[in-house]
Formats: structure tokens, sequence, C-alpha cells
């Protein structure tokens, strides 16, 4: 059987890939996994390495929050969702879990950067389609300052 694995970090296009995925899971009755991935960023260590501790337990802690706002959301649809709270780097630890669960469908929101924005803060998104071999749906949200189309999914990816 297919399961969904639901990657989230709190954010809105994170939020509205946590609501596409509960969907497909009551359309389907695939199990719902959900990955939270948390890590601290090397400018913040090099900015003050003193407070390396402090930064990791604050990115933890708003990894925690977010998986288990997306768990609940699950809940609250009539989805029992299993959940995973993994440190690193999010694509490798989303396709670590996938990889674990075998048959699945990764499920993951867009933050909606562009070229720049990708080249700088990296985008997990992007490297999740090319590199997964399981097939990755991508939510987008509306770009900023604008509207949205009825479809705010796609299929980017499938194998």
């Amino acid at each position: 059987m297919t399961t969904i694995v639901l990657a989230t970090d709190g954010s809105p296009g994170a939020m509205l890939a946590a609501g596409t995925a509960i969907d497909l899971a009551q359309a389907t009755g695939w199990p719902l996994r959900v990955v939270s991935v948390w890590s601290v960023p090397s400018f913040e260590l090099s900015a003050a390495p003193m407070m390396a501790g402090d930064f990791a337990q604050v990115e933890q802690e708003h990894s925690q929050e977010a998986l288990d706002a997306a768990v609940e959301q699950a809940a609250s649809a009539g989805i029992a969702a299993i959940p995973y709270l993994r440190h690193g780097d999010a694509a490798q630890q989303i396709m670590s879990v996938a990889e674990m669960i075998g048959d699945c469908w990764i499920v993951v929101g867009s933050h909606g950067r562009g070229a720049l924005g990708r080249a700088l803060l990296g985008s997990v998104s992007t490297r999740l389609i090319h590199r997964s071999p399981w097939p990755v749906l991508v939510v987008r949200g509306a770009p900023a300052g604008g509207a949205t189309d009825a479809d705010d999914a796609e299929v980017v990816s499938a194998v």
C-alpha cells in the first residue's frame, strides 16, 4: 500500500501541503506519515558560536511544533498520522524516511522563492524533485502579493 510522506516546517506553504496530504489520505485510504527536520544553519553558528546550543534548541522546538500542528490537523480530519522528528539536511532526511517506508508519495510545500532565493537559501522541494525515486507533489501557494488559481498543487515528479 502506498504511504503519504508529508514534509513540514510549519511555513504557510507547508500548511497548504498538509491540507493536500490529508485530503489525499482521506480520498485514497493511504496511511500518512509526517516528517519535520531541524538543523542549525551554518551562518547562525558562525555569527555566534557560543550560542550554538541555544540555536539548536530553538530549531528543534520549532520543528516539533510544526510536526505537532500537522499531526493535530490530520487527527482533526480523522486521519492518524505517525510523526518523525529528524535532524540534519531536510531533503536527505525526508528521503531517508521515505526509503524506510518504501512505496510512498512525498508531499511538500513550496516557499515560492525565485531563482535568487533558491540559489542563496536552497530549495528542499527542488532537491526532492531531482533526487527522489518516489513521486513528489509540490503544493504551491499564491505568489507574494498575488492571487492564486484554484489549482494550488501539481505533480512535478512521478515515477
